[in-house]
């Protein structure tokens, strides 16, 4: 069964991270993906599906030399955006996707009741639970 529904593009935004800088993300349909470009470049993408009037979030990306600047946060939330504009809900397949949702109460009515157990943060262990590193004098 094809999983991708007929749909428009969903279109492009332009956002900030928290290191204030400007990128913009837009739907890329031909490669079922949201992609995030700062001048150009490629910075970062969410691969998604759309099935139903849902659009399953799959996998999201930060280039290597892009990680730790708020690219994923901030391209998470335009790409939320462009699927509410668009009058559809969101399947957070991605786990870095479930865990913004989970920090944005405010959203999570773009997810629909069945699929919201999916919500949830991502597991961050507690300094208990990190293997120590033996120390040597």
């Amino acid at each position: 069964m094809n999983m991708q529904e007929p749909v428009d593009s969903l279109g492009e935004v332009t956002v900030t991270t928290t290191d204030s800088m400007t990128m913009k993300v837009g739907d890329v349909r031909a490669s079922a993906r949201f992609e995030a470009r700062a001048d150009g470049e490629l910075v970062g993408f969410t691969t998604y599906r759309h099935n139903e009037g849902a659009t399953f979030l799959v996998h999201t990306v930060t280039e290597p030399a892009w990680r730790g600047r708020g690219i994923a946060t901030a391209m998470t939330s335009a790409v939320l955006d462009l699927i509410h504009r668009a009058g559809r809900s969101v399947v957070p397949r991605c786990p870095f996707v479930a865990d913004f949702l989970a920090g944005h109460e405010e959203l999570l009515g773009l997810v629909p009741a069945q699929h919201r157990h999916l919500v949830k943060p991502a597991f961050r262990p507690s300094s208990q639970d990190r293997p120590t590193t033996p120390t040597t004098d």
